[in-house]
């Protein structure tokens, strides 16, 4: 269905997304503030993404 594709592309960006977020945390220099923003950031992204995925999968299967 496509509430089962949503979520499976939304699970695909999550993976992708959170070693970026692990890297740029042992970058930083300041671990606690730059933690809760990179958490705050990734979390972000992934409901972007997840919105977006959404919306062009609708679009497609309206199509």
């Amino acid at each position: 269905s496509l509430v089962f594709i949503c979520h499976q592309v939304c699970l695909f960006l999550s993976k992708t997304l959170h070693p970026w977020a692990k890297f740029c945390d042992a970058v930083t220099v300041n671990q606690r503030r730059a933690h809760r923003t990179l958490t705050l950031y990734s979390y972000q992204h992934r409901l972007f993404f997840c919105a977006l995925a959404t919306f062009v999968f609708n679009a497609f299967f309206k199509a």
